[in-house]
């Protein structure tokens, strides 16, 4: 009795787990089974998987399911751009940072609203930003085409730079920081630079 009893429960947990894995198969066409091309992605504080690429928007995918924060019939005017090129956590500010290929948005984890990172003049609105970035400060670095830019936690605008090589402008293909603070930019064609922090400002260190 006690062996069939032992049979009866292994079955059960089989079927349980096919169940699961059924139930969970069509959440996977967001991250890619469908043909969706996911151009960024991470892991947030919470253990969230959030993503994005050409056409998707900004989402973010909790195991089983996934939730599309884009442009559509019923959201018209949320994102300038559903092609997203770049995202970063603020953990201080419970918020997902992320680029699109028309400006950058910045969405709240607290309730869900998605609000534009502005500039004077709308500059960012219809500009490509390709990467982004959190400092260990809580501030953030964002970049289009070649300019660096430097916001506080609260999506102010603090500096400004460019990116050259050669006497040529170039855009931004990678930001990462190193043990020492440093931010490096790697630019498209070639060069990279290396910025440093001193007396409360960031220069230009090197060039290689």
């Amino acid at each position: 009795m006690r062996y069939i009893t032992c049979i009866f429960c292994l079955l059960l947990n089989i079927l349980m787990m096919s169940a699961q894995s059924e139930r969970s198969i069509p959440s996977l066409k967001g991250l890619g089974a469908d043909g969706t091309d996911a151009t960024c992605s991470l892991l947030d504080a919470d253990g969230f998987w959030w993503y994005g690429g050409k056409g998707t928007g900004l989402c973010r995918y909790d195991g089983y399911e996934t939730e599309s924060f884009r442009s559509d019939r019923q959201h018209p005017d949320l994102l300038r751009s559903n092609d997203v090129l770049c995202m970063a956590e603020h953990r201080g500010n419970a918020e997902i940072w992320f680029g699109t290929k028309e400006g950058a948005h910045i969405l709240s984890k607290k309730d869900y609203t998605v609000r534009p990172i502005s500039l004077p003049q709308n500059e960012l609105a219809d500009k490509r930003v390709s990467c982004m970035i959190t400092a260990a400060d809580g501030s953030m670095w964002l970049t289009y085409r070649n300019q660096l830019l430097h916001f506080s936690s609260k999506a102010e605008l603090i500096e400004r730079f460019e990116t050259t090589w050669e006497g040529k402008n170039r855009s931004v293909l990678e930001l990462c920081f190193d043990a020492d603070s440093a931010l490096w930019t790697r630019l498209w064609n070639g060069g990279v630079i290396r910025w440093q922090k001193v007396n409360g400002r960031w220069h230009m260190e090197n060039k290689l």
